[in-house]
């Protein structure tokens, strides 16, 4: 016994019509952007408000809505693994609660970009 057949069940019409491509179609270019849609920037600052909006989403699920406080038990029930393993060294105060800032900050230490090389630098050529 096979399957149903999922695409079956959606309108041909509508899907012609629209932006998609198969899997094989040759494309000389992308496809245009939808009309009103502005492109991120593709800079360093464009790409880093980029993330930092998507860790304030993930921080503002976590957080209790009222106080904006991440408890461990809140970042383990919503799947937040990595700031359940280090809850302690984000924890800066050892309040048993995460601000945004005190989860900003432990970010930014670990971060390659923000990072500034030690000792001599040599450029190859």
């Amino acid at each position: 016994m096979t399957a149903p057949a999922i695409h079956a069940t959606l309108d041909r019409a509508k899907l012609d019509k629209g932006n998609l491509h198969k899997v094989n179609d040759y494309l000389a270019a992308p496809p245009p952007y939808p009309e009103g849609y502005v492109p991120p920037k593709l800079d360093q600052e464009g790409l880093q408000a980029q993330v930092d909006g998507h860790l304030k989403e993930m921080f503002d699920k976590a957080a209790d809505p009222s106080s904006h406080l991440v408890t461990m038990a809140a970042a383990k029930n919503t799947g937040w693994g990595f700031v359940s393993d280090h809850f302690a060294e984000i924890d800066a105060n050892q309040d048993g609660f995460i601000t945004y800032g005190e989860y900003k900050r432990f970010l930014d230490a670990r971060s390659p970009v923000k990072r500034q090389p030690k000792g001599d630098v040599q450029v190859v050529e």
